[in-house]
């Protein structure tokens, strides 16, 4: 098994190198211009990012390309029932560490549709969730 870690941040990928040593690949880039070629794995995991990407359409799309026929996404992130959602959301754009969108279980599944399906949301605890589909 291959693993490939991608990071927009020097910094992130310089902790993951720590962590993991040789056990992965490291690769800077940004997920709304994913640097691989086409089909070029069998699962994405986007972990604790989704609620950075200015263009989350940009992202799915790419991780659509690069996943497999009936490669697997999964992302994990930040969830807050609908009112603590809304005042977070006002805030944000003042955020110095790039955050731009918490988002709802509806909305991610209407992003996620037009690429994925065998969707499946869950909530992990107060403050994070799981969401899967197969391309």
């Amino acid at each position: 098994m291959q693993l490939t870690g991608l990071d927009l941040s020097h910094e992130m990928l310089t902790v993951a190198r720590s962590k993991l040593k040789e056990k992965a690949e490291f690769v800077l880039g940004d997920a709304e211009n994913l640097p691989f070629i086409d089909e070029s794995f069998d699962i994405v995991i986007c972990n604790d990012s989704f609620h950075h990407y200015p263009h989350p359409q940009m992202a799915l799309l790419q991780i659509h390309r690069v996943l497999k026929n009936k490669g697997k996404i999964i992302i994990g992130d930040c969830y807050q029932k609908a009112l603590v959602r809304l005042i977070m959301n006002c805030f944000m754009r003042f955020s110095h560490e790039g955050d731009v969108k918490i988002y709802s279980e509806k909305e991610m599944k209407r992003m996620m549709m037009p690429y994925f399906h065998n969707i499946v949301f869950k909530t992990v605890d107060h403050c994070s969730f799981l969401i899967e589909g197969e391309k």
